[in-house]
């Protein structure tokens, strides 16, 4: 990883680039697309512990997440992920954006199908579903 292979170690990107590559590769970063209803999990650098997270959800809301230490990082949880859609936080006075994808689950506690299920429906099932609701084939 130097100039023999290539120009790029010479670029103002690459100390960065390499530098982001060895944090998530170190700390196994987690995923930041979940189900609904399952927590959101970032790790930061150790130097944002103390500070708080402002987390800006798809319905409009605005939550208020504490940035703690964990094993000498620092680590933000958002447990209230009810809602799907795209969840943007900042931490601090920092304009750096973390953007979550927070998906409908593919299926409900009882195993059936939630509305991402794309599999075709029973004309006579469907009208169970919605009652005397008006709607045409």
């Amino acid at each position: 990883m130097n100039i023999d292979w290539g120009s790029w170690p010479g670029s103002p990107a690459y100390l960065p680039f390499v530098h982001e590559l060895a944090r998530h590769a170190a700390l196994g970063a987690p995923p930041r697309v979940v189900a609904a209803g399952e927590p959101l999990v970032e790790y930061l650098p150790a130097k944002l512990v103390g500070l708080e997270g402002t987390v800006a959800t798809p319905d409009g809301r605005t939550l208020t997440v504490p940035v703690a230490e964990q094993d000498e990082v620092a680590v933000i949880r958002i447990p209230e992920t009810d809602q799907s859609g795209v969840y943007r936080m900042t931490v601090g006075a920092n304009r750096r954006e973390y953007l979550f994808a927070v998906n409908v689950p593919a299926a409900t506690t009882a195993a059936l199908g939630s509305e991402s299920d794309l599999r075709r429906i029973d004309p006579d099932e469907l009208q169970a579903t919605v009652g005397t609701a008006a709607f045409r084939w």
